[in-house]
């Protein structure tokens, strides 16, 4: 059984920093990764969503070049392209890291890796089981999206931040439930190609939990792009897979839509 001074269990920004600090300090270190080096920050989280904006940004620009005297043709959209490219930039630093452990000379394992009371862990993968054991144990696997307990929810098909950009065509209609600043960058993203997004939030303003005038001006903002904001509404059913039945004010109604997130 291998021994290493620390094995780090989750490849996201706080695992393989960790390890690469340690090699640094010559500490003789493995690192345990279930799916792809990166965690959701690199795989489902700021770099494919940073990609989409910049996509969208792009977009808005060539539509509204006219106001600066540039004249263009037809513009069109290639939905395909730019899941392309999100999936190039991501190969493109998941290699990056990669590479900065091979560097650092640290042992990335990839499997499940389940942690023992006597600081082993047993990394699994494809119905092989490696047990190794370590000195120092971090626990760096991250976390997931919480669905809200809504009703029909179980029987809804809708998406998380995990699994939107795994979308295989560009939605007409766009519920996001949640105002957070997870909810109205993905609002932001999909309205820049025409999709009639609209924002449910339970709250009184969206991003409630940051600065009241920061969320002055994204509202501002979104309105302009066309976004449909509901703030101080409740969703209390999905029905259909996809339609929220929402209440503001006291007034149920129901959301029509091809994608829930």
């Amino acid at each position: 059984m291998q021994t290493y001074d620390i094995v780090i269990v989750g490849g996201g920004p706080g695992g393989y920093t960790a390890a690469s600090r340690a090699a640094a300090l010559g500490k003789k270190t493995a690192l345990v990764e279930a799916a792809d080096l990166g965690g959701t920050c690199l795989n489902r989280g700021c770099i494919p969503s940073k990609t989409y904006l910049r996509h969208a940004e792009a977009y808005r620009e060539v539509l509204h070049a006219g106001q600066f005297g540039i004249e263009t043709g037809e513009v069109r959209f290639s939905y395909d392209s730019m899941l392309k490219r999100k999936n190039d930039v991501i190969q493109t630093l998941r290699g990056g890291v990669a590479s900065l452990m091979k560097a650092g000379k640290i042992d990335v394992m990839a499997g499940w890796g389940t942690v023992h009371p006597d600081l082993t862990v047993s990394v699994e993968n494809a119905g092989t089981k490696t047990v190794i054991q370590g000195k120092k144990i971090i626990a760096a696997m991250g976390s997931t999206p919480a669905v809200p307990p809504i009703k029909g929810i179980e029987q809804a098909s809708y998406h998380t931040s995990d699994t939107i950009f795994d979308m295989e065509r560009m939605p007409e209609r766009l519920t996001i439930i949640g105002a957070g600043y997870i909810g109205v960058e993905f609002a932001s993203i999909y309205a820049a190609f025409g999709v009639e997004v609209t924002l449910v939030e339970m709250a009184d303003r969206i991003i409630p939990l940051e600065d009241s005038d920061a969320g002055d001006e994204l509202k501002r903002t979104l309105l302009d792009q066309n976004v449909t904001i509901l703030t101080n509404t409740a969703v209390e059913e999905i029905k259909d897979g996809t339609n929220t039945v929402i209440n503001k004010d006291g007034s149920r109604s129901v959301l029509e839509a091809d994608v829930l997130l």
